[in-house]
């Protein structure tokens, strides 16, 4: 609901992030942007490989939706989404590299900032999937669990190839 997203911005919060409940309402995203700004309303879309195709997920990953994964990233987009999350749920954990034919699956559909994430191992991942023009930023979680990785490990191995904030 609306009253809960400006708790969240008045509470600090610089994003907010929707998934199920912009599955279930389209709508909701709209009326965000409207009343907060889109720059703020961040999408998630958890998609899930699985009998040779790619499915939108819901209830945090256990529930396969009824929407056809393309065709919510189209609508989330006219409903004014500012930022797509994307999470590849079979990726997750994996250190095995992002999911680059998920990317290139959507790439012809993405308008809007898109943010990868679930899978990167090490820093050629991170290079290779910000390589893509379409990608604005990479997502890391495990990697710097699991590994010796640090963040200022990847910013001096990315650097010269790749324009990053310091």
């Amino acid at each position: 609901e609306l009253k809960d997203i400006e708790k969240l911005l008045k509470n600090g919060a610089d994003k907010i992030v929707l998934n199920t409940a912009s599955i279930r309402n389209t709508k909701i995203i709209n009326s965000a942007a409207k009343e907060f700004g889109s720059q703020c309303i961040v999408v998630c879309i958890d998609a899930k490989f699985e009998n040779n195709n790619y499915h939108l997920m819901e209830d945090y990953g256990k529930k396969k939706s009824s929407l056809k994964l393309i065709e919510y990233i189209k609508n989330i987009q006219d409903e004014n989404a500012g930022e797509i999350f994307l999470q590849s749920i079979h990726k997750d954990g994996s250190l095995t590299g992002y999911d680059i034919k998920l990317l290139e699956k959507i790439n012809e559909y993405i308008n809007i900032p898109l943010i990868i994430s679930c899978g990167a191992g090490n820093w050629d991942h991170v290079k290779e999937v910000l390589s893509y023009d379409y990608v604005s930023a990479a997502s890391l979680t495990n990697i710097f669990h699991f590994t010796e990785k640090s963040i200022i490990g990847l910013k001096n191995y990315i650097n010269n190839s790749i324009n990053i904030r310091n």
